[in-house]
């Protein structure tokens, strides 16, 4: 069995007496596939409608020379990709609405692995 880590939230209803969330994943920063100004516009709609999100993984495109992603049509670098999702999420840590982030199915790359973790501490 996988090892997993349960966390537990407060959450303040945002919607009623209810809470929404927004699941947010497959992003893939950095690919030529990637819009960027959708996923960014997501995260703003989340930011001023107070809607709480979990991240649902595949957040950079890291591609690498042994990965099925393209090595040299990405942009940013890898490095990059990781500094601007960092830039993006801090403002959801900040307001209290990011509940957590997953890996993700791609932990196999060398690059991938545990990025949401890695991510998930600098937002801490």
């Amino acid at each position: 069995m996988k090892r997993t880590m349960l966390v537990d939230v407060r959450l303040e209803p945002n919607k009623g007496d209810r809470v929404q969330v927004m699941p947010l994943g497959d992003v893939h920063l950095g690919a030529e596939t990637c819009d960027v100004n959708l996923f960014k516009a997501n995260v703003q709609n989340c930011l001023d409608r107070g809607v709480y999100v979990v991240g649902m993984g595949d957040y950079l495109e890291t591609a690498t020379l042994g990965s099925v992603g393209d090595i040299f049509g990405q942009n940013p670098s890898p490095q990059g990709q990781f500094d601007e999702m960092l830039e993006i999420l801090t403002p959801l840590v900040e307001k209290g609405l990011l509940i957590g982030l997953h890996d993700g199915n791609y932990k196999w790359f060398p690059l991938s692995v545990r990025i949401g973790k890695k991510l998930f501490k600098l937002l801490e």
